[in-house]
């Protein structure tokens, strides 16, 4: 479905003139890509409607790609394992978020616990996304970046008593840690 959808905007542009033929097929991966991202972002979405929280899986999912994304870890061997494995993701981490008592004490095990995991091992390589050592040199800094980044920010919701919002990004950050440990890289 999401490979017909893009080649058939692929083939709309092209017919077009805004894109050259030649092109089409990186534009196709690329357009394929985003509705990926896309089709992914809604779900969460969704699942946080049926939830009844909505804002909580948009935070928390504005909170998980980026660090998901440079910090890397396991990877689904096709498409369709990943977004079911990504709807059961979600679902977990909204009822975890939902469920769970967060104090500082916690805040601080699983901020130390998560930073440690992300410094020791990120990046961690995808057999379908190897990196070369100039991008595991820019992948790494930007997961420890992001994941600082994200880890104040958490602790500045819950200084500010935003719990809710606090265990959104500090779920984001803990799923993002775990997943690391787990990696379909042959080398690993």
């Amino acid at each position: 479905m999401i490979e017909k959808s893009a080649q058939r905007i692929v083939r709309n542009l092209i017919n077009n003139h805004v894109i050259s033929d030649e092109d089409g097929e990186i534009y196709i991966y690329g357009m394929k890509q985003f509705l990926d991202f896309l089709f992914n972002v809604l779900t969460a979405f969704v699942i946080g409607v049926i939830f009844n929280m909505a804002w909580q899986s948009i935070l928390f999912t504005v909170a998980y790609i980026p660090l998901r994304r440079y910090a890397g870890g396991y990877h689904a061997p096709s498409p369709r394992i990943c977004y079911v494995l990504s709807i059961g993701l979600v679902a977990v981490s909204l009822i975890c978020i939902k469920l769970m008592a967060v104090n500082w004490q916690l805040f601080f095990i699983i901020i130390a616990i998560s930073l440690i995991l992300f410094f020791v091992k990120a990046p961690v390589e995808s057999k379908n996304k190897p990196l070369d050592d100039k991008e595991k040199l820019a992948y790494r800094k930007y997961a420890h970046i992001i994941a600082i980044l994200e880890s104040s920010i958490a602790g500045i919701f819950l200084f500010m008593e935003w719990l809710m919002a606090c265990k959104c990004v500090l779920l984001a950050i803990c799923m993002s840690a775990l997943l690391l440990l787990f990696s379909d890289h042959p080398s690993k």
